[in-house]
């Protein structure tokens, strides 16, 4: 309990550095996750879109996503508000029809791209 109760403080003290705060249940999830629970609600899953990015920006805290092309023992992604965010400002910024198109297309394709569309809006966002 206390390597838990010790991740939970460093997440915290992160949310706290980065001036933003994890969402209570984006941090129950988590702390799920490490002792190997997983518990995903049906109304949480989400196939994988732009929309998507922006319904976790507009109603929700944190969805769970999934592609249609999903490999055996993966378990859905989880969202949270402040990648979202990341994801809406690149996608703003972004000034060509042609790239917006693709930007959107590599969200919805798989896991892999998606990961390289997170990976490419952390290195322009900071």
């Amino acid at each position: 309990m206390e390597n838990l109760e010790a991740t939970l403080r460093t997440m915290q003290d992160y949310a706290a550095q980065r001036r933003g705060s994890m969402s209570k249940k984006f941090i129950e999830i988590e702390i799920d996750r490490l002792e190997g629970r997983v518990r995903i609600d049906p109304a949480d899953l989400r196939t994988a879109s732009y929309a998507v990015v922006l319904e976790v920006l507009q109603h929700h805290q944190a969805l769970y996503l999934q592609w249609a092309e999903r490999p055996h023992g993966y378990d859905p992604l989880l969202l949270d508000a402040f990648t979202a965010s990341a994801l809406k400002t690149v996608h703003d910024a972004i000034q060509d029809p042609a790239n917006v198109a693709k930007f959107e297309r590599m969200i919805a394709a798989s896991r892999v791209q998606f990961g390289k569309i997170v990976d490419f809006c952390w290195t322009c966002v900071k």
